[in-house]
């Protein structure tokens, strides 16, 4: 019986499963990264808001035991 060098289609499918999961853990550290960038943007932009003043806006949930809502109409914190 002669061996084949050329790679078993089980093997071509567990190589192309690896891949994608390569892929994919490279993505979700992408969005990690974005998200956390995200978050110190939004830091920022709340930090210069204060330093001018924040604009705060009350609200409150209908019904009625509707909760009460503080919140800044120009960098979008709740208080």
């Amino acid at each position: 019986m002669q061996k084949n060098n050329s790679p078993t289609r089980f093997e071509i499918s567990e190589n192309k499963l690896n891949e994608l999961r390569h892929i994919l853990y490279t993505k979700m550290d992408e969005i990690t990264l974005l998200k956390d960038q995200i978050r110190q943007a939004e830091n920022q932009l709340q930090y210069v808001c204060s330093l001018d003043g924040h604009n705060i806006v009350t609200e409150r949930d209908p019904g009625m035991y509707g909760e009460l809502f503080r919140t800044c109409t120009k960098c979008k914190v709740s208080f």
